[in-house]
């Protein structure tokens, strides 16, 4: 039942009671992965800031890149600006853009808009699916055209 303890620590995440972070703590060794990545995502989520320091050391001992974005999306939930400099390398590590934007959408609305903020990014540049990374404009400042060389569309 994997699955199901999975979805019952993401829920726990949610409930924004910073109070339930530290039973959370545990999970993060869990050796299912799935169990371990939602606790960092949880934990994060509430906000809750002794949780800083078990979120870097899952971080630092996850090998796989979906763990490593839950760690990095944690973090940066957590406020952690002594990581700043490792959450935004894990940005702009091309394995990792995938994951971040997964994970970032399974969380609450408060906790994206906390994200962003602290990286100081506008959300509209972190969704663009672009091989080159995050630096092409947004497709909405993009011309739309109706028709090769009809002009932009009114």
């Amino acid at each position: 039942m994997p699955g199901v303890r999975a979805a019952t620590v993401a829920s726990l995440g949610r409930c924004q009671d910073a109070e339930l972070a530290n039973p959370l703590v545990p999970l993060l060794a869990d050796p299912d992965l799935v169990v371990g990545r939602q606790a960092a995502l949880a934990i994060g989520q509430l906000g809750h800031p002794t949780g800083i320091t078990h979120v870097q050391r899952f971080h630092a001992r996850a090998v796989d890149p979906i763990s490593q974005a839950a760690a990095l999306i944690g973090l940066a939930l957590l406020g952690d600006e002594t990581g700043l400099e490792t959450i935004l390398e894990g940005l702009q590590d091309r394995r990792l853009a995938r994951p971040l934007r997964d994970l970032i959408r399974t969380c609450t609305e408060q906790a994206q808009q906390r994200f962003f903020a602290l990286l100081a990014l506008d959300p509209s540049l972190f969704w663009i699916e672009d091989p080159e990374g995050f630096r092409s404009r947004p497709s909405a400042f993009r011309p739309r055209t109706r028709h090769a060389g009809t002009g932009p569309v009114r």
